[in-house]
């Protein structure tokens, strides 16, 4: 029963930290309301939302309208159950696509992407940009690569994925 106020309190203080803004119950939407009630009940492995435990989150939206801070206030909630509960459920990392190909491009490697083929990754902000990557002249479908090998991990082990993307799925390639 403290989950609910437990993570309304993160997410109050993530959104306040990022914009400075104070949010109550009142400025959330009913919708609103109803996708943050269904995501933490995935995150939390309940049974009763209306996203299946087993499958993985495709979170999509124009640029600004909190995604991220979404994700990122679920992040820090199960961090804090890991310490006060021992939750090890579902203790996800985050990694910006423009973070990951500045990486890649700078180390003059595609080594750091190989950290995605395991554990459990959100993968923030992925554009349309980051479809296709040249590295070094050589044309390289990463994202697809990255998909496929946590599409893998899936199959394997039920692990799942967080993407945020402003694409809505129906107008991609991926």
């Amino acid at each position: 029963d403290l989950i609910k106020p437990i993570f309304w309190e993160i997410y109050k203080a993530v959104i306040f930290n990022e914009t400075g803004v104070v949010i109550n119950h009142t400025s959330i939407s009913e919708d609103a309301g109803a996708l943050i009630r269904n995501y933490l009940k995935w995150l939390i492995l309940d049974e009763s939302g209306e996203i299946p435990i087993t499958k993985s989150i495709y979170l999509h939206g124009s640029f600004g309208v909190g995604k991220t801070t979404l994700i990122m206030a679920g992040l820090k909630f199960t961090e804090y159950l890991a310490v006060k509960v021992k939750y090890k459920d579902r203790l996800f990392k985050s990694i910006s696509m423009d973070e990951l190909f500045l990486e890649s491009y700078t180390s003059e490697s595609l080594k750091n992407i190989g950290k995605l083929v395991k554990g459990f990754w959100v993968l923030d902000e992925v554009m349309e940009k980051h479809l296709s990557y040249k590295h070094y002249g050589k044309e390289h479908m990463i994202i697809n690569d990255i998909l496929m090998a946590r599409h893998n991990l899936w199959k394997r082990n039920g692990t799942p994925t967080m993407i945020i993307s402003n694409m809505r799925p129906e107008l991609t390639r991926l």
